[in-house]
C-alpha cells in the first residue's frame, strides 16, 4: 500500500482519501464506525482461526 502511495506522489497524482468523499456527503461517522467494526471483526476472525488450528492439531494427536 505504501508503495502505491509513494508512486502516486512521485507521479504527481493526488493522494486519494476514501473517507473524504464520505465526509463530503455527511457519512463520515458511518465510515469511521464501519472501519472500527471491520477491525474488530478481523481480530475475531484471526482468533477463531488460531483456535481452530490448535483444536485440529490436538484432535489429530489423540
Amino acid at each position: 500500500m505504501d508503495r502505491f502511495l509513494n508512486a502516486s506522489l512521485l507521479a504527481g497524482l493526488p493522494r486519494r482519501n476514501p473517507r473524504s468523499r464520505a465526509g463530503l456527503f455527511g457519512f463520515d461517522g458511518i465510515a469511521s464506525t464501519a472501519t472500527g467494526m471491520a477491525q474488530i471483526l478481523f481480530v475475531i476472525a484471526i482468533v477463531l482461526f488460531v483456535v481452530s488450528l490448535f483444536a485440529g492439531f490436538v484432535r489429530r494427536n489423540l
